[in-house]
């Protein structure tokens, strides 16, 4: 096929995917009447396996499509690669997985809650509760935002720079086609979607694996899983970033706030019928997210070695070494796939991000069901439409800005880095929440908890960036657990400040 005809073909492509998507949405919402409940929780009526299956696609992103593969290859000490060492995190992960389904699940259900943050509302006090909402906000639209521009990146690079598309007409347009499919039936319509949009991610990856098998053979591909220079997966250098107790302790707090603390992820296990169902949902989505992971790992090992068998010298950004290959020397079918798997992973991540905003905003900040008292359901649906649209339109904006502002740190850094250390200062704050009200019976005081919840990241990038002072130590993603643990130490420092004070203040009322 003539190289100039390519972006055209992924154009159209492109096209009937999104038609596929539009008419699944459609006959979804043709079935449900638009109301709250439905575009929330789905009326708490999902199946289960379908909430499941759905989810991988989620979890993953189109981020995990590149960044993941791509890492792989990112030298972390003369010699040394990261290799599969990425499997450290997602065995954390597992862990992490049945951490929710004992911990976060029982209390979410038990409390009947839309929004999992009013949990904190309940415990300590409105303040606390907002300062959980907005982190949620602030962390999950720069994440997501982060992630869609990576999608949004690849596809001007592939399709629309060939056809002379500026970039902000590349960002408005996908994100017109998520507000268009989700702004009426919310998680019901995501639901559905996202099995079709995680079909389309496994079909892609599995087809790229099997290219890459039968082009090295079997006997390179069995040296490069067992004796190659990415076949490392467990590090126990504790001076390295990725040793293996800070991979394992990171992965179980990374999911246990990117999973279990993130309206996004939970609202779809909320509309599952039963609090049984739900933790059935979460460990089959947690098996599944971890054996996808454990494929992509495997993507990444086989692209470095096709790399260094053919004398391939690939770009100096990991993120760019997948597509930089698929487009280059696997041909124009593996350049389609790669297409499918980076729109259907980024777009089943990025609509429930958008739901979950949306629910977020309306629930927690403008406390819409309390206004339904002189509120007609109507008057919600639309201001619901009004908030959903103008995440759609903040969405955009970033992505333009990200494009056309590229900073050296997203320029430099592997993407999927970025998201976890953004997580690290913002769900960091959530956790130490959380642990704090069910493990604890404490209740500091309602009006410290922001401040609090502001000057705790900030000290950790401090603590992150003189690291070095602790004999070569280098802080990973575990430093979500430190943000963590000094929130929970504040409040109760907070807490037993307040007690003294009351106490001497009774004293001088004598």
């Amino acid at each position: 096929m003539n190289d100039s005809f390519l972006p055209f073909l992924l154009l159209i492509i492109l096209l009937l995917y999104y038609f596929i998507l539009f008419f699944l949405a459609q006959r979804i919402q043709e079935q449900h009447k638009d109301t709250l409940q439905n575009f929330f929780l789905s009326n708490r009526n999902a199946p289960w396996q379908l909430v499941a299956f759905g989810m991988v696609g989620t979890l993953l992103s189109g981020v995990t499509f590149v960044s993941v593969p791509g890492d792989v290859g990112k030298e972390i000490a003369p010699g040394v690669y990261k290799g599969m060492g990425y499997l450290q995190l997602i065995l954390g992960s597992l862990i992490g997985t049945f951490c929710i389904v004992k911990f976060l699940l029982p209390l979410y259900y038990r409390h009947q809650l839309i929004s999992i943050y009013a949990y904190l509302g309940q415990r300590f006090g409105r303040k606390t509760y907002l300062t959980g909402a907005w982190l949620f906000l602030i962390s999950r639209t720069l994440g997501s935002a982060i992630r869609l521009y990576l999608a949004a990146f690849l596809l001007q690079f592939l399709i629309f720079d060939n056809l002379n598309i500026p970039f902000f007409i590349n960002a408005f347009i996908s994100l017109a086609l998520i507000l268009l499919y989700t702004q009426k039936g919310g998680i019901q319509t995501i639901i559905w979607t996202d099995i079709f949009q995680t079909t389309v991610m496994l079909l892609a990856l599995l087809g790229t694996l099997i290219f890459l098998f039968f082009s090295l053979q079997v006997p390179k591909t069995i040296f490069a899983f067992t004796q190659g220079p990415y076949s490392q997966i467990f590090f126990l250098d504790w001076r390295l970033p990725n040793h293996f107790l800070k991979q394992l302790i990171s992965g179980i707090a990374i999911t246990l706030v990117m999973t279990g603390l993130d309206q996004d992820m939970m609202q779809k296990n909320l509309t599952c019928r039963t609090l049984a169902q739900s933790q059935k949902n979460m460990i089959v989505s947690g098996i599944l997210y971890t054996l996808v992971n454990i494929l992509f790992v495997s993507l990444g090992v086989l692209l470095y070695t096709f790399a260094q068998e053919n004398c391939i010298s690939l770009p100096a950004a990991t993120d760019q070494v997948y597509p930089f290959l698929a487009t280059h020397y696997f041909g124009n079918w593996v350049s389609i796939l790669l297409v499918l798997g980076i729109v259907a992973a980024t777009y089943s991540s990025a609509d429930g991000s958008l739901t979950a905003l949306t629910t977020s905003f309306c629930v927690d900040i403008y406390q819409l069901e309390k206004k339904l008292n002189f509120l007609s359901e109507e008057g919600a649906i639309k201001f619901r439409k009004k908030v959903h649209l103008s995440f759609a339109l903040v969405f955009a904006a970033l992505l333009v800005i990200f494009y056309y502002f590229h900073s050296v740190q997203i320029g430099r850094t592997n993407i999927i880095t970025i998201i976890l250390q953004l997580a690290g200062y913002t769900y960091g704050p959530l956790l130490g929440l959380y642990s704090l009200g069910i493990f604890t019976s404490v209740n500091p005081p309602d009006r410290c908890v922001p401040w609090i919840c502001l000057l705790v990241p900030i000290i950790c990038y401090f603590i992150q960036k003189y690291s070095f002072v602790l004999g070569g130590y280098n802080f990973g993603f575990e430093l979500i657990f430190v943000n963590a643990l000094l929130v929970f130490g504040a409040c109760l420092v907070t807490t037993w400040i307040e007690r003294l004070y009351n106490s001497h203040l009774k004293k001088l009322t004598r």
